[in-house]
């Protein structure tokens, strides 16, 4: 059990870097591209559409792993 806690905590941590990354990147991406909005509208909109994703994904490897 032990060998499969730290596979799993380390799979969390790297899914956390990742959606770290995405959100910087993507959130970057939005201010300079979309032209519809403010600046700050369009950082937002991506802050908060990657965290339900953040979140979604969450769910679905613990759902995976605790079974």
């Amino acid at each position: 059990m032990g060998a499969l806690a730290g596979g799993i905590t380390l799979a969390l941590l790297v899914f956390f870097f990742m959606e770290w990354v995405i959100v910087v990147v993507e959130s970057v991406a939005f201010a300079k591209l979309l032209k519809e909005h403010i600046v700050g509208r369009r950082v937002v909109y991506a802050i908060v559409a990657n965290l339900f994703n953040f979140i979604a994904g969450l769910l679905v490897v613990l759902a995976s792993v605790l079974g």
